[in-house]
């Protein structure tokens, strides 16, 4: 499910054509979150400048996959993973990103090579689309970068990764 994230920052795509080297307001904050489910809240600005619009303005790049243990339904509410799975603690995870225009929408595939490089099992029950973007509280404060939940999803079986295992993973999200 596409998230208010996502519609916060399609809007600010489809109605801001400006280039600047200073944040530029987004009409409504963001928040983001960080890969062990820590969110930052009041991001306000979006720095959209010559070196990194195409990152800004499109939905491949800073793209990525994060996984977790969550079973709650997902909400356009949602802001973070329920039950966020660290990358590089338990699982590696090797993200792919394509899109497609069909019957008057956009299409858009993420897909993940999950390993899970722990001692125990893992139980995967939620899957996430986040993507980087380089966020502030002001147009004044510096921009970093946030990552934002655009999308999440509860799999409807919980997928368990015994030690050394791994699966493929798509997301597909009609826009």
């Amino acid at each position: 499910m596409l998230t208010d994230n996502f519609k916060k920052w399609q809007k600010f795509v489809l109605t801001n054509p400006t280039v600047s080297d200073t944040p530029q307001e987004i009409g409504e904050a963001l928040v983001s979150s960080a890969a062990n489910g820590t969110t930052t809240e009041g991001l306000t600005h979006i720095l959209c400048s010559a070196s990194n619009c195409a990152e800004t303005l499109s939905l491949v790049n800073r793209s990525l996959l994060y996984f977790g243990q969550g079973s709650t339904p997902s909400s356009v509410s949602d802001v973070r993973m329920e039950t966020p799975i660290v990358p590089g603690r338990s699982i590696t995870v090797v993200t792919g990103f394509s899109g497609e225009y069909k019957n008057h929408n956009t299409i858009i595939t993420l897909s993940g090579e999950v390993e899970n490089i722990g001692q125990d099992a893992i139980t995967i029950r939620e899957i996430g689309w986040v993507k980087g973007l380089m966020l502030s509280t002001s147009q004044s404060s510096a921009a970093s970068i946030k990552y934002v939940l655009m999308a999440r999803e509860v799999l409807s079986e919980p997928v368990v990764l015994g030690k050394g295992e791994s699966k493929s993973f798509e997301f597909k999200i009609v826009i």
